[in-house]
């Protein structure tokens, strides 16, 4: 790899100062590099790219943040092939898996070429309202529908290829990518399925009725419809934990497993079970 690309979070402790050590190793190894735009203001310099353009245009893409800075720049990179390094600038991250001072021996080894991309499933999906689509989002999480503070429980009808599966009174509903079952879909209590898997993992939220439990289906040639029934009002359709949009009574939610995967570059000194192991904390029962 000859051409590397850096985003950081730009509120980050130390982003700076750390964005800064990453290039002059960068140079050092006689690799091309480039910033997005954010990231180029908090070291001043004013040559930073879009990310959007960035991702199109490295070999590797070194995302320095959390969990939250890998989601925002998947949803840039669908129908990118650049492998993507998430490094994490605080607490362990599912996604983030290299801490800062592994930084260095991980990148002298992927440099080398040991290392190994995994490619992590997606969901795709568009909001019909009064039969006009429209809004169609990927994502690598999940696609959550869920209630304001002071709303009522929700009224959903869940449709599997056009099949009635059943309805939900709840305080909303998830549905998750494998790499996101460790997300929100594991606080309401759904399973931790292994992100190599391809499939969807279904969780109501609160259910009303007990008997409502989740459900993991294959993703391949599945589509789901979620309706949103009479009497359900200040509900939100949440994508990834970082995009919002407000749903009105009689809305249709369609997904499906998406054409893009992500391409992320692994530690070469972890596996998923190490990682999980670590941020369970199974080790210390």
């Amino acid at each position: 790899m000859k051409h590397v690309g850096i985003i950081a979070k730009p509120d980050a402790q130390k982003a700076p100062q750390i964005v800064e050590g990453l290039i002059r190793y960068l140079e050092k190894k006689q690799i091309e590099w480039n910033v997005d735009e954010d990231t180029a203001r908090i070291i001043e310099l004013d040559n930073g790219m879009p990310k959007a353009a960035l991702v199109n245009h490295v070999e590797l893409l070194i995302a320095l943040g959390g969990d939250g800075t890998i989601l925002g720049v998947a949803r840039l990179m669908v129908g990118s092939d650049t492998p993507i390094l998430g490094v994490n600038l605080g607490n362990l991250g599912f996604l983030t898996e290299v801490c800062i001072d592994q930084m260095y021996l991980v990148l002298d080894r992927i440099l080398g070429g040991d290392y190994r991309i995994d490619e992590r499933m997606m969901l795709r999906c568009h909001l019909h309202r009064m039969g006009e689509r429209f809004a169609e989002y990927h994502v690598l999480n999940d696609v959550v529908i869920n209630k304001g503070a002071l709303a009522r429980i929700i009224d959903l009808e869940l449709m599997v290829n056009k099949q009635f599966l059943t309805r939900y009174r709840s305080d909303g509903l998830i549905v998750s990518t494998p790499t996101g079952s460790t997300a929100y879909n594991l606080a309401a209590g759904g399973p931790i399925i292994h992100p190599s898997l391809t499939n969807m993992i279904i969780t109501p939220i609160c259910p009303h009725m007990l008997a409502n439990r989740s459900i993991v289906i294959p993703a391949r040639n599945v589509e789901l419809a979620v309706r949103v029934k009479a009497r359900s009002s200040d509900v939100m359709l949440t994508l990834d934990g970082q995009l919002g949009v407000a749903l009105q009574t009689g809305d249709v939610i369609h997904i499906y497993k998406s054409d893009a995967t992500l391409k992320m570059v692994t530690n070469p000194e972890k596996n998923y079970y190490a990682v999980l192991k670590e941020k369970m904390k199974w080790a210390e029962i």
